[in-house]
Formats: structure tokens, C-alpha cells, sequence
């Protein structure tokens, strides 16, 4: 190619101002969330509620919560900022006299808890199965995609009540069913990448050096699946607790004494028209922390996209 024909090529400037300088090491995925101010509100909500789970019972000992399972009858149905003899029950009293600010926060164990094992397990076999199904191919990926679609062509809630009807309602039960009824889409997810990935090069160099399949998968395949799991997780965490809100509202989830986001929406509805609190709080506790996972999830595939994320970068730097 001649000079003059160099000089007419374009040069994308823009691109180029956005890379790091030399020696200055990129910015990771911390400094990417600050820049990003609605993604970090959003995962400093999940902190939050995450770390008054894990404390709630160190808060109720320090005298920072009531008990949950204090009842008061003198108290009950009881409005926000209303004071006993218990102490000040910042979101009210629920039909028993008890402190809605501390079942929330006990409720928010349960219902991150569920989700959190839920995601867990339908994971594992998710991932598992995608794997197995992307890289062996033939009759097994037939097999196991067959077994997909099938499990997918039943309504996944009509599906989990049957069975939660057979097998009684649980913690335990409720997880598995759950689980056992979530791995589809990860399958799928995993399944398709693992068939674009068997292809790679990195690949075709470990199989002629004589590396085993199971070496290939673990060490090459399934860590550059890892960005893409995470954004799936993340939106599967979002439909669990939705999921897990629904059965136990239904009265096939979580079980009495103790305390979900969704049991008590069930408890509250009887009585929306006299006490609002009842239901208004755990629902924006669902809503919020179901949109916080699905802005972080957002994000997480949005900083995978190096256009995004040079442009994220550009806005943050001072003018």
C-alpha cells in the first residue's frame, strides 16, 4: 500500500483516547461500578439488605430490632412511627401486634437465602448438562436438549405447585422445586457457548498437546463462560425470588411462624383496606430488590462491551 493510500484510511481517534496510557493498568470492575451511579445504588441496596439479613440476629440481641415473634395485641394493625411498650415500630405492626421493620428484615434472610441456594443448585446442573451437551454433541446433546424443551413446555408455576402439593410445603422442598424447575435457560445459555468455544483455537492447541476432555472443559471451556453466566445468574435471581414470592403467597411456600416477602403480602391482603403497611412494604421489598438485580445484571453486560465501557470511562474523566 502506497503512502497516499494510508494516509485516506480513517483513524477512529476516539477509540484511542479511551485506552489506558502506557504503564497505567486498566480500570477494573470496582472503579467501572462507581462510574456507573444508578448500577453501584443498586448494589449498595443489595449490600444493605444482604448485611441486615446476616445481622438480624445480632441486631434483635444488641436491643437494635424487636423480636419478630413478639406479639402484642393491644398493638396490632398498628401505623408507621407508632410506639409501645416494645419500643418504636418504624413501619407499624402487622395483624398480631408484632414489628413489621424486623419480619422484613428476617423476611429478607429467608427470601435472599431461597434465592441464593436456588441459584446454586440450578446452576450446577445447568452448567453441567450445557457442557456435557455443547461439547459431546451428537445423541447426548439431542438427549439432553430434548429433556429441555419438554420441561419448558410446561408452565413452570402450575409444574412447582403440583409438586409442592405432593411433596408438602418446605424450605427444603421449596428449593429443590425451584431448582428443578429454573436450569433450562442456563442450559441453553451454556449449550450454545460451549459450541461456539469447542470450535476456538485455544481449543483445537489443547486437544493436539493431549490435554483430556474433562481438562479442556474445566480449564478452558468453562472459565471464558463465566461473564455470561454471571449476567444469567443474575436475571434467574431476580425470577426465583419472584417465584418464591408467588408459591408462598399462595400458601405453598414458606410456612407460619416464619417470615417471607411473600408470605406476608399473603398475611397483609386481608386487610389492605384498613392497614396499607401491611402489604406496601414487603412489596416495594420485592420490587426493589428484583429491579437491583436486574440493573446489576444490566450493567455486568454492559461492561463486557468494550464500546460501552469506553465510553463509560470517557464521561467520568474530568473536563
Amino acid at each position: 500500500m502506497s503512502q497516499t493510500d494510508t494516509a485516506s484510511v480513517p483513524v477512529d481517534l476516539s477509540a484511542l483516547e479511551a485506552e489506558p496510557a502506557p504503564g497505567r493498568r486498566p480500570p477494573g470492575m470496582l472503579a467501572l461500578l462507581v462510574a456507573d451511579r444508578i448500577a453501584l445504588f443498586a448494589a449498595l441496596f443489595l449490600v444493605l439488605i444482604t448485611l441486615a439479613a446476616l445481622s438480624a440476629d445480632l441486631m434483635v440481641r444488641w436491643g437494635v430490632l424487636i423480636d419478630p415473634l413478639t406479639q402484642n395485641l393491644l398493638g396490632r394493625n398498628k401505623p408507621p412511627m407508632f410506639a409501645s411498650k416494645l419500643g418504636l415500630h418504624l413501619l407499624g405492626t402487622d395483624q398480631l401486634g408484632r414489628d413489621l421493620l424486623a419480619r422484613l428484615i428476617f423476611g429478607a434472610r429467608i427470601s435472599l437465602g431461597v434465592g441464593a441456594v436456588t441459584i446454586v443448585i440450578s446452576g450446577l446442573i445447568g452448567v453441567t448438562l450445557g457442557l456435557i451437551a455443547g461439547y459431546r454433541g451428537g445423541r447426548v446433546d439431542d438427549f439432553i436438549m430434548r429433556l429441555v424443551d419438554i420441561q419448558m413446555g410446561f408452565p413452570q408455576m402450575l409444574l412447582a405447585l403440583i409438586i409442592i402439593y405432593a411433596a408438602g410445603p418446605s424450605v427444603t422442598n421449596l428449593i429443590l422445586v425451584l431448582a428443578l424447575t429454573r436450569w433450562m435457560a442456563i442450559a441453553r445459555v451454556t449449550r450454545a457457548t460451549t459450541l461456539s468455544l469447542r470450535q476456538s483455537l485455544f481449543v483445537e492447541a489443547a486437544q493436539s498437546l493431549g490435554a483430556g476432555h474433562l481438562r479442556i472443559v474445566l480449564l478452558h471451556i468453562l472459565p471464558n463462560l463465566s461473564s455470561t453466566l454471571l449476567i444469567l445468574v443474575s436475571l434467574e435471581f431476580g425470577r426465583v425470588m419472584l417465584s418464591e414470592a408467588g408459591l408462598s403467597f399462595l400458601g405453598m411456600g414458606i410456612q407460619p411462624p416464619d417470615a417471607s416477602w411473600g408470605l406476608m403480602l399473603s398475611q397483609g391482603r386481608s386487610y389492605l383496606g384498613t392497614a396499607w403497611w401491611l402489604v406496601t412494604f414487603p412489596g416495594l421489598a420485592i420490587a426493589l430488590t428484583t429491579l437491583a438485580t436486574n440493573l446489576l445484571a444490566g450493567w455486568a453486560r454492559s461492561v463486557n462491551d468494550p464500546i460501552y465501557r469506553k465510553r463509560l470511562l470517557a464521561a467520568r474523566r474530568p473536563r
